[in-house]
């Protein structure tokens, strides 16, 4: 095989049907290996949602309107809990102290995953790329047919978000408010909003990040884009790891959301149906690509166990950052 075809993937060289070579023949046997394995699991898992369907669609009825109530009053402490932070700060200081103190650590973690994807080659790439795809299908349909009781432990974890950074505003270490509601509570309360618009699009992560730059630029001089707004959902719970798109949103905003948000009940059996679809044509890409990479794998590459670190100590390098930034800020007045 070329170097040029090495450089594609192997499902749009080879017709399995007239393999020309051993190379291909058995990439084409590994190929059905894989796909043969994944239609059962899939048929298997499909089966067992039908089993199920109304079920989910009957209790997310029950449960709507309470979770949408308790959600809004949510958005009210929050919206009060916001201006509270900000008063705290004088010209908008606390846009820079989040530049300096968050956006550097995640730009950081930026960094890092670039160099990785960068030292990857081809296959490993097409592999890892849609396993993450099948990784986040998997979890978008997970989290519909769960849509209930993951709701409602979202809404649990944002109160307990709302107390701490309540205990924090007052506090010798208020500095770290600032990560954990713009980057923990308001990203996650928002994410689940219904078909509404959000008041704070001008302050999600990956905006105020890049409005700010990360405090580092390359070498001509550009400042670079902080961290994406990966993860930045996230809660201590976990339960919303896995960015996702938002099938037919209509917002630019929504096509990072995590399933599930406050869908509208007569809708949630269509976005179950599309998430079985989704999770069907991932895997089978994902069987492909995987069939490519054992047929023929790329040298071992590895700068995972830097990012791994960086990623694990996040929360505890922003409150550093965040600290020392406090302390070699201009010092101002807090607002009466």
């Amino acid at each position: 095989m070329s170097p040029a075809q090495d450089s594609k993937s192997l499902n749009d060289i080879v017709n399995c049907q007239d393999p020309k070579s051993l190379d291909e023949i058995a990439y084409c046997a590994a190929l059905d290996a894989a796909m043969g394995e994944w239609q059962k699991s899939f048929t298997s898992e499909v089966k067992a949602i039908a089993g199920k369907l109304d079920g989910i669609v009957k209790e997310y009825e029950e449960k709507h309107k309470g979770l949408r109530d308790r959600w809004d009053l949510q958005g009210k402490e929050i919206e009060s809990l916001r201006r509270s932070i900000t008063d705290i700060y004088d010209n908008d200081k606390w846009k820079t102290l989040i530049k300096n103190g968050v956006c550097h650590i995640r730009g950081d973690i930026a960094d890092q995953e670039q160099k990785v994807a960068d030292l990857k080659g081809v296959r490993e790439s097409e592999r890892d790329n849609a396993k993450a795809g099948l990784d986040r299908a998997k979890a978008n349909l997970d989290a519909w047919q769960k849509v209930t009781e993951q709701l409602t432990r979202q809404l649990g974890e944002n109160d307990k978000q709302i107390e701490q950074i309540e205990k924090l505003v007052p506090s010798d270490d208020q500095v770290q408010s600032l990560y954990y509601f713009w980057f923990k509570l308001l990203p996650a309360h928002m994410n689940m909003r219904p078909d509404v618009k959000s008041p704070y699009d001008d302050q999600t992560p990956k905006l105020l990040c890049q409005a700010n730059g990360d405090g580092k630029a390359d070498s001509n001089g550009k400042v670079k884009a902080a961290g994406q707004d990966a993860g930045s959902a996230n809660t201590s719970s976990g339960a919303y790891v896995q960015r996702q798109t938002n099938p037919g949103g209509s917002q630019a905003s929504e096509d990072t959301r995590v399933a599930p948000w406050l869908i509208d009940p007569g809708k949630l059996q269509e976005t179950i149906f599309q998430a079985v679809n989704s999770y069907l044509d991932y895997g089978k890409k994902y069987a492909v690509a995987k069939a490519m990479f054992e047929q023929k794998p790329d040298d071992p590459l590895n700068a995972r166990k830097q990012l791994e670190d960086l990623q694990k100590n996040e929360e505890a390098n922003v409150k550093r950052k965040l600290k020392e930034q406090e302390l070699l800020a201009p010092q101002t007045a807090a607002k009466p």
